[in-house]
């Protein structure tokens, strides 16, 4: 019988062999934020592996210290326990780093490739990937087989871009996620730190404040969306919706970002940008376009009702005013909702002209930032206030 470990509870037993024996079974769970029953669930499978290894269990003390024979500490000196040799991927982990092999390798890959790479037998990989063609299916995307050229992917850049995202973000929820990424692909870590570094740049730039685990989400997405650029693979197009960035603080800083490492090509600029912000929501963007572009469209008539209601004014191109309307309003939702900033802001010269304007305006999209769930500042707002002003400029009133 083989002896497998899974990672988690390798980390667990490599921490408490090199520090045996003052390692409290408290110190352990804060190390790696375990429960104490999850403790006991890897403490179990360490033991179920050393048994088949011929070696002696650790054991629990009342203390919380732990009971390590000289054999064990022994066996992990001598083999050095490597943990790409020691370690097992488990099922989900192998599911999820099969879709970045395929996303990650020119060449062709076959079998023989996967079960070298994941450390699995031939039908453990084949089993596996049944699942892996339903969680590409999820995102518009078939895998197919030809002795020729192996195993490839078929489906849209931008499809690949968004199950590379899914994956690389449940990767990173894993135990040592990132040790995970760090040794299957071989990353370089100087390039992945002036990733980071670039990242907290253009945080600073903007005065936001990512949490440390969207940076490294971030980082990581363009660390990989990188190697699909120097493979070739650029953005040949991109939903509509997400060109609602342009023009914004947060498409301005991107730019810089891109420059330093050669990005030249629009639609990268842009996806790159809508990571900012909306990060592991990016793939959702597109299916909620449909549905808040209907009620955008029933908002921007009742933002018109309440304007004529409050200012005794009647439009004479109410559908004019209204395509326009709606038309001005899907991309501020988007910016409102997922926090981009208008560059150049125009308020003061807008407030110089129609400032008494702008009030009536304010009192009147309360039914949008009811949708958006935010209140719209006047720097968006004033966009709004010269729409309207336009039209009345043009009736004569």
């Amino acid at each position: 019988m083989k002896a497998n470990i899974d990672q988690r509870s390798y980390l667990i037993l490599k921490s408490i062999v090199e520090n045996y024996p003052s390692i409290t079974g408290k110190e352990i769970e804060e190390q790696y934020k375990l429960s104490r029953k999850q403790l006991s669930y890897s403490m179990t499978i360490i033991n179920n592996y050393l048994n088949v290894k011929g070696l002696e269990e650790i054991k629990r003390k009342n203390t919380g210290k732990f009971i390590v024979e000289e054999s064990v500490i022994n066996d992990f000196k001598k083999n050095n326990h490597d943990q790409k040799e020691s370690y097992v991927y488990s099922e989900k982990e192998r599911i999820y780093l099969t879709i970045l092999i395929l996303l990650c390798n020119e060449g062709e890959l076959s079998v023989y490739d996967f079960t070298s790479m994941l450390q699995v037998a031939r039908t453990t990989f084949l089993s596996d990937l049944k699942k892996v063609k339903l969680k590409l299916k999820l995102f518009n995307i078939s895998l197919q087989f030809d002795r020729k050229s192996g195993y490839k992917l078929i489906a849209s850049e931008f499809s690949k871009r968004e199950v590379m995202i899914n994956a690389i973000e449940k990767i990173l929820c894993m135990d040592n996620g990132r040790e995970i990424l760090k040794i299957m692909f071989k990353i370089d870590t100087q390039v992945l730190v002036n990733i980071i570094n670039s990242f907290e740049s253009v945080e600073d730039e903007l005065q936001i404040e990512l949490t440390g685990k969207r940076i490294a989400e971030l980082s990581y997405i363009f660390y990989f969306s990188l190697v699909r650029i120097n493979l070739g693979y650029v953005l040949d197009t991109l939903p509509k919706v997400f060109f609602n960035v342009i023009g914004t603080s947060e498409y301005t800083a991107i730019m810089k970002l891109c420059k330093e490492y050669n990005i030249d090509n629009k639609n990268e600029r842009v996806f790159f940008t809508t990571q900012l912000q909306v990060a592991s929501k990016v793939y959702y963007l597109n299916n909620e376009t449909e549905i808040y572009s209907k009620e955008i469209k029933r908002i921007a008539i009742e933002i018109i009702e309440n304007f004529q209601t409050l200012s005794g004014i009647s439009f004479a191109e109410y559908e004019e005013l209204s395509k326009a309307l709606i038309q001005h309003c899907i991309p501020a939702f988007y910016r409102i909702k997922y926090n981009y900033h208008i560059e150049n802001s125009i308020v003061d010269m807008v407030l110089a002209k129609y400032g008494n304007l702008h009030k009536i305006v304010g009192r009147c999209v309360y039914p949008f930032e009811e949708l958006v769930g935010k209140s719209i500042s006047d720097d968006e707002l004033v966009y709004l206030t010269l729409l309207f002003g336009a039209y009345l400029n043009r009736e004569g009133k």
